[in-house]
């Protein structure tokens, strides 16, 4: 395979159902600073603001931006096309909902993570309803509509699981049920993954332990991705602390992954020992081109990058500005 030729990337998002298309090289670059699509960096709880959000959905087709706000126990959507900032409340009164997913019917799922359940709100209902079995410290989750499956992590249990709608039975598919600790078969505090339906392998956020763990089909223990294989944080370009969320491109195997403490987005290239910074380089901070605890990321159909910037009660949209092909020598490309 040619180092410099742009390999089709098809990108299915962790929380999306479809997959689609585009031609991003490994080694694009974003704008440095971002436009807020949704919020307004205060606060509150009105039609344009947000309370610590956590989780986003992209309806690429749609344009349409569906957020967890977490501490408002709502979720909003805001339409991309709309230029006012303001937002439509769907669902409201849930106790600290963290991710979302939206199915092709529009059904939504919604990760309770006090509530210790996964509640599904179909179309214009009054109610939502509990799917899968208890899912304690729910941190994410994401649904396999053509095999009926619901899967989701829980933090306290330190696992991550597998529900089947045909059978009710629960699998683990990664970590130990109820153990934790730093060596490869276990998980401590996992929160986002991304599934990778080719091959029923998962790359988990391993919070607790710094670190991204990939973990293959009926593997009894994860290898380490990203971040530091022995579970310590750092703030230097081979370091994590604290990763809420992974996205990973399936052709490349370039990782996209929130470094949450570290108030960054990393990209790390195929085998590469160490990532880049390719959102947040400047530090914390409310700036345009800064983060604040990001829990969440996802892409549209122009590559752009969404973030979602908790702690300043917004989403930020890095516009995609150069999408060159990769010099000869990078380890970007997968051969």
């Amino acid at each position: 395979m040619e180092f410099n030729l742009i390999l089709n990337l098809a990108i299915l998002s962790l929380f999306c159902g479809s997959i689609i298309s585009i031609n991003l090289s490994p080694c694009a670059k974003w704008n440095s600073s971002g436009i807020a699509v949704a919020g307004n960096s205060i606060y509150g709880s009105s039609s344009n603001e947000l309370a610590n959000p956590t989780g986003i959905f992209l309806d690429k087709g749609k344009k349409i931006l569906y957020i967890a706000d977490h501490n408002n126990g709502r979720i909003q959507v805001f339409l991309l096309n709309n230029s006012s900032n303001k937002s439509i409340t769907l669902i409201s009164n849930l106790k600290y909902p963290v991710r979302i997913y939206v199915d092709n019917q529009e059904t939504i799922y919604i990760a309770l993570d006090t509530s210790k359940r996964i509640e599904k709100w179909i179309k214009g209902a009054t109610q939502g309803v509990q799917v899968g079995q208890e899912c304690r410290g729910c941190s994410a989750l994401w649904i396999d509509e053509e095999k009926d499956y619901v899967y989701m992590s829980e933090w306290i249990r330190n696992r991550v699981s597998k529900w089947s709608n045909e059978t009710e039975n629960t699998t683990t598919v990664a970590g130990q049920s109820d153990r934790t600790g730093a060596t490869n078969q276990f998980l401590n505090g996992p929160k986002g993954f991304y599934f990778d339906k080719k091959s029923d392998t998962i790359y988990v956020a391993d919070t607790g332990n710094h670190r991204i763990q990939k973990w293959l089909k009926n593997a009894e223990q994860g290898i380490t991705v990203a971040g530091s294989s022995s579970g310590k944080r750092g703030e230097d370009a081979a370091s994590l602390w604290f990763p809420e969320n992974v996205f990973i491109d399936d052709q490349t195997n370039v990782i996209y992954v929130t470094d949450t403490n570290n108030n960054r987005i990393q990209r790390w290239l195929f085998n590469a020992s160490q990532a880049e910074t390719i959102i947040g380089a400047s530090g914390r901070g409310n700036r345009t081109d800064q983060l604040n605890h990001p829990t969440d990321l996802a892409f549209d159909d122009e590559g752009n990058l969404y973030v979602c910037d908790s702690y300043n009660n917004r989403v930020q949209m890095f516009q995609l500005i150069d999408n060159q092909l990769c010099s000869k020598g990078n380890n970007s490309i997968n051969e």
